[in-house]
């Protein structure tokens, strides 16, 4: 069930940002879109999808952190954090997807799919996903739990060396990276063209 409501998600998510796109332009010269869209669009989409489901609750929480904040030099510094949680609520069970996002960007290729992969095991560490469950107050819902890790990134194709590479390693490359899994799912989508390259949507979902 996750897996088919993050698809329609993904779909409607690449919509979104075809339709933004067709209107306006959110960055400066290159300075690109900054993360916090990738997660924010995916909870907003995810969420519409499982409502139409009529499946169960829905809440989504942006930066929730992993631990507590601590002090240096007498001011407070920020806690390690997952860039965004899923929580669905039905019947007496939970499923919670664990979400990160990044910007695969030019000539920076093999530093991007690092940090892609260090992410992804970063939300499959059972100490991390512990932190995050120790907070949900209806235990009882704890004893049938699912989890999910989910990735959205974007990258631009076209004019830029070893861009073309990047849906190749994205469908091949990341899922042998990280590991076998119960379930997994990949998405890519062009979302517009422009004169010398496109934008291009990609997503990842899998069941620990």
């Amino acid at each position: 069930m996750i897996l088919r409501i993050a698809k329609t998600a993904f779909e409607n998510m690449a919509i979104e940002y075809t339709q933004l796109l067709d209107r306006f332009y959110p960055a400066k010269d290159s300075s690109g879109f900054t993360e916090r869209n990738l997660t924010y669009r995916f909870c907003k989409t995810f969420e519409a999808a499982l409502v139409q489901s009529n499946v169960g609750a829905c809440f989504s929480w942006m930066e929730f952190p992993l631990t507590k904040q601590k002090k240096e030099n007498g001011k407070r510094v920020s806690a390690p954090h997952l860039d965004s949680v899923i929580f669905v609520f039905h019947d007496d069970q939970i499923s919670v997807v664990y979400i990160e996002a990044k910007r695969i960007t030019e000539n920076n290729y093999d530093q991007k799919y690092d940090s892609i992969i260090s992410d992804i095991r970063r939300m499959k560490s059972e100490s991390n996903r512990a932190s995050v469950l120790e907070q949900v107050y209806h235990k009882a819902s704890l004893s049938q739990k699912n989890e999910y890790i989910c990735f959205a990134a974007d990258v631009w194709i076209g004019n830029k060396k070893r861009s073309h590479e990047v849906p190749g390693w994205w469908e091949t490359a990341l899922p042998n990276s990280i590991g076998p899994s119960k379930q997994q799912m990949t998405f890519q989508k062009e979302i517009k063209k422009y004169d010398s390259s496109s934008y291009n949507l990609l997503g990842l979902i899998e069941e620990i």
